[in-house]
């Protein structure tokens, strides 16, 4: 409640995954959907992400986040795409102007 005083907060509900066929769970586990929503009876998403959320890498992407980084730099080695707390974000600096990192590597 306090948030919505400063800034416009949209909540989304949505159905989880949990009750559904297995195959229908594991077919989601093969997105970069967070595992956490397989077992998941529903899922509220506040569209507001914390700037400032220390951990982005696992509360945004779970455990898939190794595998998309893997697939982000095979596809875009020269980080031409990137957002802030987006895959692969940590390689630029704060500001988003200058590259700090290639392939991970500072």
């Amino acid at each position: 409640m306090a948030a919505s005083r400063h800034w416009v907060i949209e909540l989304h509900f949505q159905k989880g995954l949990a009750g559904a066929p297995d195959e229908v769970r594991q077919a989601a586990l093969d997105t970069p959907i967070n595992p956490a929503a397989a077992d998941a009876f529903a899922l509220a998403i506040v569209a507001e992400s914390n700037y400032f959320q220390p951990d982005w890498q696992s509360a945004y992407w779970g455990t898939n986040y190794s595998r998309l980084r893997s697939i982000k730099q095979r596809y875009d080695p020269a980080g031409l795409f990137f957002v802030r707390h987006g895959v692969g974000g940590e390689d630029w600096s704060e500001d988003g102007f200058i590259r700090t990192r290639v392939d991970g590597v500072p």
